[in-house]
């Protein structure tokens, strides 16, 4: 039987390209909707048709007639090229300006574009010339070094001490790796090998890492914006210099300047150095006398930011939210008895982060419940005994193992934070009023102090009453509640006049 090709019919088998009955072209394209395949079709005025069966019956649809092949050829569109700015200009030149423009601190899309060039192009320079790259880097860190060396100790890194201050970095780094110094010593003592061959070895002997990084840290600041002069060339102006340097830089934020708390931290290593380096004194008989008076200036105004204290609201949803914690994993510890256990620790011991996280068993006395915390392990330098209450005592019940640490913690500080605020938002509580575990210490303290201040500076282990009246206790609440307290006449309340 002859089929036509305006009946139904399917593509036989062994047609490839079109169709043999009716000349239908065939696409392989599943998701093109002239696709036909094995669906029948017939071919009608100006085209073709196909069909399938559904439920519903045939489903038919009109498909077009197939694409004509152009009789001349359509010519191939030349590829689109990046036409930069000085093109004709030689790699080396384009090389050492990109050097340039790196050591200046631009990033490498911000080179490309002021070049005129792609990211990748910036990369084959760097594989295909590395001497020349190498030269031109070379040459523009000797430029910024120049800079650094007349800047350094004068006014004008008080325009921008920031970019100074990460130019002087980078050329110091760039001298030490060559094995030179960016501020050459001609073996006269500084302030920086005072602290290293002396104050270090003979007052520091039994700091903590964290006070010494302090001092380190301070120096670094010192070298970079004074160039680290002899200690008989450091004078009043130049230790002003180096105040209002750090009152112009950034602080713990990029979009904040430097707190004046943290610049008096800084000016007192200095101020401290410089009163060791002086003549000894009745208050001052371990100084070496290599000067004949410390120079001293007057460090900024500090205005202290109101104590914050957390409320019973807050300490309770961080309790409840932690049952929705998955770390740390820990052998033996689930995560949420381990931060329940954390918090109310804290929060009736009022112990630093730190000591809290260098707990061990062994200093847990379960009888007696309390923490027999040793000396070494203390701030102040002395033997410590932290009492518990019942309730944490059940919750340290609970992730008692046979581990070395109460609370161990297998990542470092900056994540524990990290996690700390996870819980927070866990909470519900909104980011301005999160805490930290100093924020507990203050609020016990707080407490404490209104019941007892002796017990209030006892817990918290200082030295003096002082310290803990000035820098934890919050006196709004203690003294508002002693006002309450005050009789009030009855002619104030319109009771009789006595």
């Amino acid at each position: 039987m002859n089929t036509q090709a305006t009946d139904w019919h399917v593509v036989p088998k062994g047609d490839k390209g079109t169709c043999s009955v009716c000349g239908c072209r065939l696409y392989t394209n599943a998701g093109d909707p002239r696709h036909i395949g094995k669906m029948q079709h017939r071919a009608i005025n100006g085209g073709w048709e196909k069909r399938k069966k559904t439920r519903a019956g045939w489903e038919c649809r009109v498909i077009g007639p197939p694409r004509k092949p152009s009789l001349v050829p359509k010519p191939k569109a030349e590829p689109k090229r990046r036409v930069r700015p000085g093109a004709k200009v030689d790699t080396r030149r384009l090389i050492g300006l990109a050097a340039a423009l790196r050591v200046q601190g631009f990033t490498g899309a911000e080179i490309a574009e002021r070049l005129g060039v792609s990211e990748g192009t910036l990369g084959q320079w760097k594989c295909n010339y590395p001497d020349l790259w190498d030269l031109a880097y070379n040459e523009a860190m000797r430029g910024v070094v120049d800079v650094v060396r007349a800047q350094v100790g004068t006014d004008a890194i008080l325009a921008d001490p920031d970019k100074y201050i990460a130019l002087a970095t980078q050329a110091d780094q760039w001298l030490v790796r060559r094995g030179e110094q960016l501020f050459p010593r001609n073996g006269k003592p500084t302030l920086t090998t005072f602290f290293e061959d002396y104050y270090l070895p003979n007052c520091l002997f039994e700091a903590t890492k964290g006070t010494i990084e302090q001092y380190r840290y301070g120096l670094i600041r010192w070298r970079l914006l004074t160039g680290d002069p002899a200690l008989g060339e450091i004078s009043v102006p130049l230790l002003a210099k180096f105040r209002d340097a750090l009152l112009k830089m950034a602080g713990a934020h990029s979009y904040q300047r430097m707190r004046p708390t943290t610049v008096c931290s800084k000016l007192r290593i200095i101020h401290t150095l410089l009163g060791k380096a002086a003549k000894p004194g009745p208050r001052n008989r371990d100084a070496l006398g290599l000067i004949d008076e410390a120079p001293w200036v007057r460090p900024p105004k500090c205005q202290r930011t109101p104590r914050t204290i957390v409320t019973d609201e807050q300490i309770e949803a961080v309790y409840l939210a932690a049952a929705s914690m998955d770390f740390p994993r820990l052998p033996g510890i689930k995560p949420p008895g381990w931060w329940k256990a954390f918090i109310t620790t804290t929060w009736c011991t009022g112990l630093r982060f730190g000591t809290l996280m260098e707990l061990r068993m062994t200093d847990l006395d379960w009888g007696a419940k309390q923490f027999n915390i040793p000396a070494e392990r203390m701030k102040s330098r002395r033997d410590h005994i932290s009492p518990l209450t019942d309730t944490a005592i059940d919750h340290l019940r609970k992730i008692r193992t046979d581990r070395e640490y109460v609370f161990p913690w297998p990542i470092g500080r900056r994540e524990f934070y990290k996690y700390l605020h996870k819980l927070q938002d866990l909470a519900c509580i909104p980011k301005a009023k999160h805490f930290g575990t100093h924020a507990i210490r203050r609020t016990l303290a707080t407490r404490l102090y209104e019941v007892n201040p002796a017990a209030a500076q006892l817990a918290l282990g200082h030295m003096g009453l002082e310290i803990t009246r000035e820098h934890y206790v919050k006196p709004e609440g203690i003294v508002r509640r002693g006002i309450e307290a005050i009789p009030q006449p009855p002619a104030f309340t319109g009771g009789p006049a006595t």
